[in-house]
């Protein structure tokens, strides 16, 4: 339980200040399958100061779970001011409703810069993600930090390529990022716009330079970003009703969205871009043959080398899918992507992308079909679509959240920023340069390809059975994506790392827990309570429960390293377990 103020001013535990009913014991996806993470880390840094509530928390496993979605984690100082809104609006719904206002007005929070100039490659690429995390744990515009985290696994760039790995290239991968963060919350439509000139994905997927054909054994367009922008960034393999379930023909088969000859045509109105070098005499043209390259700056037009024949693109669009010949590349660009953002699968394809990266892995079509709704009702715009998602019943039901298929693994990423931001983890005071931020299997803008660190249909070849899910994940048609870069070593290195990260932690990320000190010296309950409450919104199970107390009850001397101990114990137990690796 957290600490609140009773009304007549003493500080006692929320729970006895009036607290929602105890959500009955879930039954979990996965039970020890975590996707690990290391972290080695250089210098000390000072832990954020944790404070207690104002406010009674009557709500507060429904606030967590919402944080737990909304967030990079929730803090007790964030549980604290959403129940505060949610008291002042009078309602969860409306206390919810206005947490996500307030979001969408915050001013952008920056990766921050702490490139140096005079370091190495790997220093640069720990200076890349120490910025990230640091972002991720502290920004206070924390929705669209989350927004942008999901939009980087769709519109994918990766420093596992060779020049994005080095220095010039991490400080490009910071500059696309950047561009999603200010793009989150905007409308789809011109965040492809950006994607499709930044000089980062010109390279990353090889349209940077793609010419017009000269002759049948001459220099052709590349089709790589025309394939994975229809594939990957838009409109997907096939045709999708508004639900987002596949249309079929008469014969019962799936209908293609593109075929060879379609992604042909996008790759000729791709043509001719390419680094803008800052030349002197202003020439788009320079440096075509390879000689230079520059990730600060979008790219430009070089219309030498641009097809400037007709164009024929998806005819299921609701923009003309006919580019006439010779109206130049900048209107046979923008013309494209018109063509892309007006198909009717763009709606469905993305809400369900994003559902999944913040809800649930199996989201049923209604959901689906409501949020596509939200999407074209408001012109494309993704805040809305985020914020459509995040207050659906589907999403803040506890009714469905308890379904054995309900929600999703923590990814890598998650796990860690949720344990930092729990206990006031601050980054202040490490040196970017030497801490090695690398959590196992998963690094922002670290994917092994354009296909993201797992697939949204990937379905693991797993037994299932018995208590945690009817039957097989594939038999049941049910997806479990980021367990795509789950394997037994990655079980084993993330209870590893875990349990450096909490009893490590002073030589780290530093981490408070001054109030769950002053709790155990309570009591073995009120901690667990607390914990429950805090890390896994109400959803301890009888058996970890038991376990817990076992643990912080078990005979120690009265010395405080004993008390520590036997907590950080009790915490490496809670976020090893299937509660806290399952977010429901």
């Amino acid at each position: 339980m957290l600490f609140c103020h009773s009304p007549s001013g003493t500080v006692v535990p929320c729970s006895s200040a009036g607290r929602a009913p105890r959500w009955a014991p879930v039954r979990r996806v996965a039970s020890a399958m975590l996707v690990g993470l290391t972290l080695l880390g250089g210098g000390a840094g000072v832990a954020q100061a944790q404070s207690a509530c104002t406010v009674p928390l009557a709500s507060s496993e429904s606030i967590v779970r919402f944080l737990t979605q909304a967030t990079f984690g929730p803090s007790k100082d964030e549980i604290c001011r959403l129940a505060r809104l949610v008291a002042r609006e009078g309602s969860e719904a409306e206390g919810f409703e206005a947490w996500i206002d307030e979001q969408l007005r915050l001013p952008v929070t920056p990766l921050a810069d702490h490139f140096d100039p005079d370091s190495g490659n790997l220093q640069h690429a720990r200076a890349r993600r120490f910025a990230w995390y640091e972002a991720a744990v502290g920004a206070p515009d924390q929705l669209r930090q989350r927004l942008a985290f999901a939009l980087s696994e769709i519109f994918v760039v990766s420093d596992k390529d060779g020049t994005l790995s080095r220095r010039d290239g991490q400080v490009g991968l910071q500059r696309y990022y950047n561009m999603l963060l200010k793009g989150a919350f905007g409308d789809y439509r011109s965040l492809i716009g950006e994607v499709s000139v930044d000089p980062v994905m010109g390279h990353y997927l090889s349209v940077v330079r793609s010419q017009a054909a000269t002759a049948a054994d001459g220099p052709q367009p590349d089709e790589n970003y025309a394939r994975e922008i229809l594939q990957l960034m838009s409109i997907g393999l096939d045709m999708l009703r508004p639900n987002g379930e596949p249309r079929l023909d008469r014969d019962g088969n799936r209908i293609p969205t593109f075929d060879q000859d379609t992604i042909l045509a996008f790759a000729r109105a791709f043509t001719g871009l390419n680094y803008d070098l800052g030349e002197p005499d202003d020439n788009p043209c320079r440096g075509w043959g390879g000689r230079g390259t520059d990730f600060t700056r979008p790219m430009v037009l070089c219309e030498r080398y641009h097809d400037a024949d007709e164009k024929h693109l998806l005819a299921a669009s609701d923009r003309s899918a006919v580019l006439p010949a010779g109206q130049g590349a900048a209107r046979d660009i923008e013309d494209a992507l018109d063509n892309i953002a007006a198909h009717p699968n763009v709606a469905p394809f993305l809400s369900r992308r994003l559902i999944e990266r913040f809800v649930t892995s199996n989201p049923s079509p209604a959901y689906v079909r409501r949020v596509a709704d939200a999407f074209n009702a408001s012109g494309g715009r993704l805040g809305a679509t985020v914020r459509a998602i995040l207050l659906d019943d589907e999403a803040r039901s506890e009714r469905i959240a308890n379904r054995s298929y309900a929600g999703k693994m923590r990814e890598p990423v998650l796990l860690v920023t949720g344990l930092w931001r729990a206990f006031g983890g601050s980054l202040a005071g490490l040196d970017p340069r030497v801490a090695a931020i690398e959590p196992f299997g998963q690094a922002p803008q670290g994917s092994p390809s354009v296909f993201n660190f797992f697939q949204p249909e990937f379905q693991p070849a797993i037994d299932t059975t018995g208590e945690r899910l009817p039957a097989h994940i594939l038999s049941d048609g049910l997806y479990a994506p980021e367990l795509q870069v789950m394997t037994e070593l990655a079980t084993i290195q993330t209870h590893n790392d875990l349990r450096l990260l909490i009893h490590g932690n002073a030589a780290r990320v530093p981490l408070a827990f001054d109030d769950e000190l002053a709790l155990q010296r309570q009591g073995a309950g009120p901690l667990v309570d607390h914990l429950d409450q805090l890390l896994l919104a109400g959803t301890l199970s009888d058996a970890l429960r038991l376990a817990l107390l076992e643990i912080l009850e078990s005979p120690a001397s009265n010395r405080d390293w004993p008390v520590r101990q036997r907590l950080y114990d009790a915490l490496y137990l809670v976020v090893t377990s299937p509660e806290f690796a399952v977010q429901r």
